[in-house]
């Protein structure tokens, strides 16, 4: 209850008691059941609520309005704009810091995912390296045995899964290289020092010397190796004309002589090709074309004309 409340109260008190002492004591009493003392005990009640009200809040004086209505302040479409933008700019800048935030972790996330994945592929090769190693060892000890020549399957690392095929693209090389063939044995196998030396059963190995893992003069000597892996990789028949390219090289080319330079066909060709590996690869695109694997060449790699000419003088003198 407020202060007017109250002060109405105690008005209309004051008039009670000074209008029933103008009344006839008669006029008074005509009602029994009501009485003086308990207008005036009605009349307390309503001031003492008045009193309590008062000692409580006052509604219009301290804050609370009862007004049902508001009308916020105005502002010009200027500010609105104003405003509208800057709030703009920072929704903006704080979605750019959230975006910048979540790159960055995402990179960092990457970047952690990577250094795993680079950790496990080091510590992967690490191991297939010692793998290998374990193996070339093993394949080394077991070369100390007694081989037979020409009995292939005694030679260290002899497969044989394939010995027929490897036969057969020996036997249908062209004329030319077959001329480097005296003597010289066809083997499907795993090279023994190839292995030692590279970890792995390489594609084919021309062996002049008859090498196990780490000595030469085995029953091997003269020997062309193409390995299961060589022939499981669908070149077999350019790997036999890369491999019959040393076998000419050494058997043939290294004792004729080009009478231009005085040089030997293979000391020429070695210094066109740049090296013994590009000259048989050379060979192999000499026969098999461009196209034909060249793994020291590059496959694709065509001849020039300085190769092709050094290699078909070659072919009709030696």
């Amino acid at each position: 209850m407020n202060k007017n409340t109250a002060l109405i109260s105690a008005l209309f008190l004051a008039i009670l008691i000074v209008t029933t002492a103008c009344i006839p004591q008669g006029a008074i009493n005509s009602d029994p059941a009501v009485s003086v003392p308990q207008i005036l005990e009605t009349t307390e009640v309503v001031v003492e609520e008045a009193h309590s009200d008062h000692d409580g809040h006052d509604h219009s004086h301290e804050g609370h309005s009862h007004e049902e209505y508001v009308t916020t302040p105005e502002v010009s479409e200027e500010e609105i704009a104003a405003t509208a933008a800057a709030k703009a700019v920072e929704v903006r800048i704080a979605a750019e810091a959230k975006a910048q935030a979540e790159a960055a972790e995402e990179a960092a996330r990457i970047q952690a995912e990577q250094a795993a994945a680079e950790e496990a592929a080091r510590v992967a090769a690490e191991q297939e390296a010692q793998r290998q190693a374990e193996a070339a060892a093993a394949a080394a000890a077991a070369c100390k045995t007694d081989a037979v020549h020409g009995v292939i399957t005694s030679y260290c690392g002899y497969e044989g899964t394939y010995q027929s095929q490897v036969q057969a693209a020996a036997d249908a090389l062209p004329a030319e290289l077959k001329t480097a063939f005296v003597d010289v044995e066809i083997v499907n196998g795993c090279h023994p020092n190839a292995f030692a030396s590279m970890g792995r059963c390489v594609y084919g190995v021309w062996d002049s010397a008859g090498w196990d893992a780490d000595t030469h003069g085995n029953a091997w000597s003269r020997s062309l190796w193409v390995s299961n892996r060589g022939v499981e990789s669908g070149r077999l028949t350019d790997i036999m004309v890369h491999e019959a390219g040393h076998a000419y090289s050494f058997n043939i080319a290294r004792n004729c002589v080009n009478e231009d330079t005085d040089n030997t066909y293979r000391e020429d060709a070695r210094t066109i090709f740049g090296g013994e590996e590009p000259f048989a690869d050379g060979i192999t695109a000499y026969y098999n074309g461009a196209g034909a694997f060249q793994n020291y060449r590059g496959t694709g790699t065509a001849l020039s004309v300085a190769e092709t000419d050094i290699l078909e003088k070659m072919f009709s003198s030696c």
